[in-house]
């Protein structure tokens, strides 16, 4: 009985873990864009991740924040989807280095490329 109490509390810990880890919004009833975020940097949390649209182009926010005592140098790319969800590549998605100080927060954005880009996906590593 020990053992598989042991097993479940292992399971549901795992899957606490990844839905910490990977922030996720949706198409609200208004039409306004979601975003998500894939995080494999721990004592990184992401917030206020959502878009607007610009001058015709999506503009992605988001704050990273550093939980914990020492500084995270990281890197994060955006991931520009079409209205089906599928990935633009362009010369716009690439790996950008940040380095943030402990405890602090910083606030980004990035403008997409080309106007057919409706969401997007934010991975940081």
């Amino acid at each position: 009985m020990s053992r598989m109490y042991n097993t479940v509390n292992s399971f549901l810990l795992a899957a606490l873990l990844l839905l910490l880890l990977q922030g996720c919004a949706s198409l609200d009833k208004n039409g306004e864009v979601g975003a998500s975020a894939d995080v494999s940097v721990m004592g990184l949390d992401v917030s206020s991740l959502n878009a607007v649209f610009r001058n015709g182009l999506l503009q992605a926010r988001f704050e990273l924040h550093n939980t914990t005592r020492r500084s995270l140098n990281v890197q994060f790319k955006v991931h520009w989807l079409d209205a089906n969800g599928n990935v633009l590549e362009t010369e716009a998605s690439y790996w950008e280095p940040l380095g943030i100080a402990p405890g602090s927060t910083r606030a980004l954005s990035q403008t997409a490329p080309v106007q057919k880009v409706r969401n997007f996906r934010l991975e940081i590593k």
